[in-house]
């Protein structure tokens, strides 16, 4: 399908009949290069959002050079200083980067891929020359999202990645259920920033499958068991979020801080390469040399 312009950017929409005859529609928005829609034999996998709206909650979106939370936009790195726009005011922190604020270049597309891409511009909040692109590949088992990024500058550059998917509940999100094991939970601060690993709380074990009545999430889990979370919707169908070994955390929000309507909408379960705050901390940040590209890939999988 041709593209069209909307308010969330440009719109692509691929689509492909797998092996078992079930029919996937993958449609991307340029801002943000976000997965506004995806569906399976027209089952919503992700919550869904329309092609006159923006995105709430980062709906979608690959977040980088950083994912997730910077404690007052601040941090320094190989002798530069940087203040970063704050755009979470009542922490006082800069939220997911800044990949959501730019609209994506369609590269090249075909019935069941599409490849989108950005040149980061260097800017006070991140003065790095950053090349991002990104293939979208539905298959027999769900999407796969592969992820590369070149420094196309003349010094070192620090980077992150992450990526925000609101998981569909196909009903009630009390009607769910998650299932996945982690050896650490990521304790947070009132700020929503790391300040401890420990052992996960029996509230947050999920090492059998549990349902999520009357439980609220937005906590951040590591070492997670072959790097894979499942969750079961409403339907009894599952959904399977499996990032290969670059992503080094889960952050995981039921939403239950949305009003409305939009209370507990939806899961985020959201693969990062690294923490919150791993632009002061350092902790799993990446540093990519001058002409060096970097990859991962992640998944959602559908039974």
């Amino acid at each position: 399908m041709a593209n069209s312009f909307r308010m969330n950017g440009n719109n692509y929409e691929i689509g492909f009949t797998d092996s078992k005859n079930r029919k996937h529609k993958l449609t991307l928005a340029s801002i943000g290069s976000s997965i506004r829609k995806y569906t399976i034999d027209n089952l919503d996998i992700v919550v869904p959002y329309n092609a006159d709206e923006m995105p709430n909650y980062f709906q979608g979106q690959v977040l980088f050079p950083w994912p997730n939370r910077l404690e007052d936009g601040k941090y320094e790195f190989e002798g530069t200083s940087v203040n970063a726009d704050i755009n979470e005011r009542d922490k006082n922190n800069q939220l997911h980067g800044l990949s959501p604020l730019y609209s994506f270049d369609l590269i090249d597309k075909d019935e069941n891929w599409i490849k989108m891409g950005l040149q980061l511009p260097p800017s006070r909040n991140y003065p790095f020359m950053i090349r991002v692109e990104i293939l979208y590949t539905l298959t027999d088992k769900g999407l796969e999202i592969k992820t590369f990024a070149k420094n196309e500058g003349e010094k070192n550059a620090p980077f992150a990645l992450g990526w925000h998917p609101w998981f569909s509940p196909r009903g009630s999100l009390d009607s769910c259920s998650l299932h996945f094991k982690a050896e650490s939970y990521i304790y947070s601060d009132s700020r929503l920033l790391p300040a401890k690993e420990g052992e996960v709380p029996t509230t947050f074990d999920f090492s059998t499958e549990k349902s999520l009545q009357d439980i609220s999430l937005d906590d951040a889990f590591a070492n997670v068991a072959e790097n894979k979370v499942s969750f079961k919707a409403a339907d009894g169908h599952i959904t399977t979020i499996q990032a290969d070994e670059n992503y080094k955390a889960f952050q995981i929000c039921s939403a239950d801080f949305a009003e409305g309507a939009d209370h507990r909408f939806g899961l985020a379960i959201e693969p990062m390469t690294a923490w919150a705050n791993a632009f002061q901390t350092h902790k799993n940040l990446i540093i990519i040399k001058p002409g060096q590209t970097i990859n991962n890939s992640w998944r959602i999988l559908f039974i």
